[in-house]
């Protein structure tokens, strides 16, 4: 059955969600997804991806829309969440699968592809283990840790090489937990069975101690429950939820209705600064219990949950929810109090923990919810909001399945906010990323460019800065194709914290062209929404007349000499600038025109900084506030404002000021002129034989400017403030075309005059500047 993808413009009947909270529903292939998935951001675009198993043993990864990126079908069920994360270095990450029989399979989530696979030496109960990745042993490297039905545990190396198996007498083995106890610093591996709650193992796969007592455990977590620095163990007991220390003693015991699965989680929902416990049973209770045992409050979900609940603030209300899914078929929202919030009716039951996830690359949270009825869903509160708090996000903790709980203070805040790859024409381009690090940290990055052939080249540079960029230059063949990977590593200590990448086929001159086909379209499209566009169409027609040759030189680009090959690359270059430019300017022109402000736009610019005609439009350094000049009583300021003409009709136009109005009453108003003496900035050749807007000549008495088009002109505004009492003073400036029918437009003029005089004498007796090109 092929799979499909459905977008819900509204949820049906039996749903009490509001209909804007489905954002993609997707029917999986052979069977339903009977675990929970991983998200996980695969290609280094800054959004997540969701990687699912299915019961019908297909594997498969969907993209932050829903669409189906790739499957694999493995033929063998699937009970057991699978593991996504980066094992080896390389540009994307890899996804571990753990089917019924087994069978570990290690495979590429970008396309699915298997890297390796490797045979427990038992199968495996549903639903009741997980793959668990950390660095047991200390060596540098990430090992992998799961169990099976007959008591095993295996560690395996990253490449999928056995590193021990240890055999215990503890009856299925349930989720790993890995991560320090007590004040140790090397991690432990903490495991329940269905006939010991738990026992503890060193990093080599030797036990080192186990609770001395009959009985089915839980899979456990780790915590520092008490924040005295030492971590202890979260597990189950028959019908009981314990605490453990670091050396296996019993510490408390909470009493339930019935037996604990994998729905353990902690986390300070009410931000008290004390840890919570969440836990539900297989009877349906949710319990919230205090670091010594005692309980807080309780609620009924109806029926048994096997997975643990997400914390975080999903609906944008500034406040933790505690967000529980089972099967009752139903979500339950709860606040950090213990009352129900919200309950949603949902179109099945789920196996599988409610996880939150990073769509749109900026922290607002969705909601993964994954149905035994076959469909995977994907839900937007309203008003989720962008950096949204949340302490515990999926199942077993993090993407490495480690179930140790990190506060948001010890996990990294550091994140990439933007990276652009450049445009991977053949020549130099530049690959960049801008990094956020609020806190502060000190970090290394790593850009590394790898071609086909050739060793990579790495970059490493340090910064603690809390907002910096970072960019690495690169070249691309003219001749031949190459596969180029470009990556970027932002470590903080000994984790990788952030990371982009990207891997592409380039063949030399097939973005250029393809490019300068879609500007040369787009560009054309914004011209025929003007009224006068023929000069614009007829430079773009000869740009296009261009491409016949440009494409021909291309198809045998490995023949041409590299003189050829450089002027193939550099016509290419210029022909996509000038397109763009011209696209860019169509652009404000048709949004100015819309809006009905064409075809004078009239924008405040800054009078010290040179002026840059079109090229201010074009680059975006466009304010459209008002004027504002302000100056000390006595001095004369200035203001600046630049008048792009957006039409080919050249214009004529006469600038007047209205009177000076005070912002106390009690004042009169003052006539502009004699107050403010109004200056044309005018371009003019310089010893170095280029331009420079420099001069700064006094209006004509009319105040009219020549506005030829698709021109700009930068009108100077001197302020004498001695005219002017201190205080707070307005005015508009209104530049009027002198045609038949008469367009005109304004801008405020903001003046404040300051009380205190400026010296009689200047504190500098000579001075000369310039600017510095």
């Amino acid at each position: 059955m092929n799979a499909v993808r459905i977008f819900v413009l509204c949820l049906c009947a039996a749903m009490s969600a509001t209909a804007n909270q489905v954002q993609w529903t997707f029917d999986a292939p052979l069977g339903n997804v009977d675990s929970s998935p991983s998200v996980v951001d695969i290609n280094a675009d800054g959004r997540d991806e969701v990687i699912a198993t299915t019961v019908g043993g297909c594997v498969i990864a969907l993209d932050s829309a829903g669409s189906l990126l790739w499957q694999t079908n493995l033929r063998v069920p699937f009970s057991i969440s699978p593991t996504t994360l980066d094992l080896v270095e390389g540009p994307e990450p890899e996804v571990l699968v753990l089917n019924q029989t087994g069978t570990l399979y290690c495979l590429s989530s970008i396309d699915g592809a298997q890297i390796w696979s490797y045979d427990l030496p038992a199968d495996i109960e549903w639903g009741t283990t997980a793959i668990a990745v950390a660095d047991v042993n200390q060596d540098g490297a990430l090992d992998i840790v799961t169990g099976t039905r007959q008591g095993h545990v295996v560690c395996l190396s990253a490449e999928g090489v056995e590193q021990w198996t240890y055999k215990g007498e503890h009856g299925f083995t349930l989720c790993p937990a890995i991560g320090p106890v007590g004040n140790a610093s090397e991690p432990s591996i903490i495991i329940s069975g269905t006939t010991i709650p738990v026992l503890c193992l060193d990093g080599h796969g030797k036990e080192v101690w186990r609770l001395d007592a009959a009985g089915r455990g839980a899979s456990p977590i780790i915590a520092d429950i008490n924040q005295d620095g030492a971590n202890e163990i979260l597990t189950g007991w028959d019908n009981a939820l314990i605490a453990v220390d670091a050396t296996g003693k019993l510490l408390w015991q909470y009493d339930l209705p019935k037996e604990i699965d994998s729905s353990i989680c902690v986390g300070d929902a009410d931000e008290d600064g004390l840890l919570e416990i969440y836990v539900i049973d297989l009877s349906g209770r949710l319990a919230a219990v205090a670091p010594d045992g005692t309980e807080l409050w309780q609620a009924n979900v109806l029926q048994r949950v096997r997975r643990s609940p997400a914390i975080v603030d999903i609906d944008g209300d500034d406040s933790l929810e505690v967000v529980v899914g089972g099967y009752s078929g139903r979500l339950h929202l709860f606040t950090p109090k213990g009352e129900l919030k919200e309950e949603l009716t949902m179109r099945s039951t789920t196996n599988g923990s409610p996880t939150v996830t990073d769509f749109d690359g900026d922290g607002t949270p969705y909601l993964v919810y994954v149905m035994c009825s076959g469909e995977t869903a994907a839900y937007k509160w309203p008003n989720a909001k962008p950096g949204a708090k949340c302490v515990w996000a999926e199942y077993r903790f993090d993407a490495a399945r480690t179930a140790t709980y990190r506060s948001a203070a010890d996990q990294s805040k550091v994140r990439i906010r933007s990276a652009d790859f450049g445009a991977l024409y053949a020549g130099p381009n530049s690959f960049s990323v801008e990094i956020e690090n609020p806190d502060g940290a000190p970090l290394r990055i790593e850009m590394s460019v790898e071609k086909s052939g050739q060793e990579a080249r790495v970059l490493i540079s340090e910064s603690s800065e809390k907002s910096f960029a970072v960019e690495s230059p690169y070249t691309l063949p003219t001749k031949q194709p190459t596969e180029i990977v470009l990556q970027c590593r932002v470590h903080e200590g000994t984790i990788v914290a952030a990371r982009r990448a990207q891997k592409v086929y380039v063949v030399p001159f097939i973005k250029e062209l393809a490019a300068f086909h879609n500007l040369l379209n787009e560009a054309e499209s914004l011209a025929r929404r003007l009224p006068q566009p023929y000069a614009f169409l007829g430079r773009l027609a000869a740009l296009r007349d261009l491409l016949p040759g440009y494409e021909a030189r291309a198809a045998v680009a490995g023949t041409l000499s590299d003189v050829e090959a450089r002027e193939l690359r550099d016509a290419l270059r210029s022909g996509l600038e000038e397109i763009e430019r011209t696209r860019v300017l169509l652009e404000h022109a048709c949004e100015a025109h819309t809006e009905g402000k064409w075809p004078l736009r009239l924008v405040r610019a800054n009078p010290w900084a040179p002026f840059g005609g079109f090229d201010e439009l074009i680059e975006g350094r466009l304010n459209d506030g008002a004027l504002r000049i302000e100056a000390f009583r006595g001095e004369t300021e200035h203001a600046a404002l630049n008048v792009f003409n957006l039409d080919m009709p050249h214009l004529e136009a006469r600038v007047e000021i209205d009177p000076l109005v005070p912002r106390e009453a009690q004042r009169e108003s003052r006539p502009a002129r004699g107050v403010i003496k109004l200056h044309e900035v005018v371009s003019v050749a310089t010893q170095t034989l280029d331009m420079s807007a420099d001069v700064l000549p006094v209006m004509n008495s009319g105040y009219v400017v020549q506005l030829p088009g698709w021109h700009a002109r930068q009108l100077w505004f001197a302020l004498d403030s001695s005219a002017l009492a201190p205080g707070a003073w307005g005015t508009t400036v209104h530049v009027r075309t002198l045609e038949v029918e008469s367009r005109s437009f304004a801008v405020p003029l903001d003046i404040t005059v300051w009380a205190t005089a400026a010296p009689d004498r200047p504190a500098l007796r000579h001075c000369n500047w310039g600017y510095v090109y």
